[in-house]
């Protein structure tokens, strides 16, 4: 099975500006300067890693699957609000890195103009 990435583009201009996103209220004039960031897209080959004896860790492979509970899906990830999801996502994180704190951001793009951010701190 393949799937589609957006990686953040090599632009040149990356040599002497750093990429960025401004995520709060900006003057509609100057919406254009929100951000920077240029993107490619790559076609990827996705495999099912859930019967692997190959389990991937953070520490070697940049990711890893965490196991969720039945109580957890039905309580985080059946919720259609995207707040609840990100609660879940944090109490998955904080018991997995044995942290109090984890910051959860989300950004959604429904359409070219209509830009939606959210934000959930100390969760």
């Amino acid at each position: 099975m393949s799937a589609f990435v957006d990686y953040l583009r090599d632009a040149e201009k990356y040599a002497t500006e750093k990429p960025y996103i401004l995520a709060f209220d900006i003057e509609i004039e100057k919406e254009e300067q929100r951000t920077n960031l240029e993107y490619e897209r790559k076609t990827i080959q996705t495999y099912d890693l859930r019967n692997s004896s190959n389990i991937p860790l953070i520490e070697s492979d940049g990711f890893e699957l965490l196991p969720i509970s039945g109580n957890d899906m039905a309580r985080y990830f059946s919720a259609s609000s995207s707040e609840q999801e990100l609660l879940g996502v944090a109490k998955l994180l904080r018991e997995r890195f044995s942290t109090e704190f984890v910051f959860c951001y989300d950004h959604a793009v429904s359409q070219e103009s209509d830009c939606c951010f959210f934000f959930l701190e100390g969760y």
